[in-house]
Parts: C-alpha cells; sequence; structure tokens
C-alpha cells in the first residue's frame, strides 16, 4: 500500500518542483529538515525501548515496536510529501 501511495506522491512533488526548481529545492530541504528533526527524537526513543526488550527476551514486541515506528515515520512523510506538493503548486 505505501510503496504505490509513496510513488504516486514522490512522483507529484516531483512533477510540482519542476515548475520553480530553485523555489522548490529550499522548500524541499526546508521541510525535510523539519521533518528528520521531529522523527530524530521518536527514533532514539524507539530504538532505546526496542534494545531493551530485545535484552529483556522480547523480542517479538521488539520487532513490533519498530514496525510500528516504522508505518509512522512512512504516514508522516507522505503527509509531508503532500503538503510540500500543494505548497509548491500554489
Amino acid at each position: 500500500r505505501f510503496a504505490k501511495v509513496s510513488r504516486s506522491i514522490l512522483s507529484d512533488l516531483g512533477l510540482a518542483a519542476e515548475r520553480d526548481p530553485a523555489r522548490a529545492l529550499a522548500c524541499i530541504r526546508t521541510r525535510f529538515r523539519e521533518f528528520e528533526e521531529a522523527m530524530e527524537g521518536d527514533r532514539a526513543l524507539v530504538e532505546r525501548e526496542a534494545r531493551a526488550l530485545a535484552a529483556a527476551g522480547e523480542s517479538v514486541e521488539a520487532a513490533g515496536l519498530l514496525s510500528d515506528f516504522m508505518t509512522r515515520v512512512t504516514t508522516r512523510a507522505i503527509e509531508y510529501a503532500r503538503t510540500l506538493t500543494d505548497e509548491l503548486r500554489r
């Protein structure tokens, strides 16, 4: 599901960026820097929790925690790309 959606959204973002590449590049860098910063704190916390679970023999729970995090990251990335595409189309 995510693969098809993300390909379509990234394609739309690329087309929107072609309209004004200089403006688009600045917007894309800023938006995704914000995205990465927002995710970094979550990533560190999730990784610590997953390591603790794995060390306690709870590998299934650790894997589930990491999988849930990756789903959240992908969903947020898609939302960022959609928002950015809309901004670039204005």
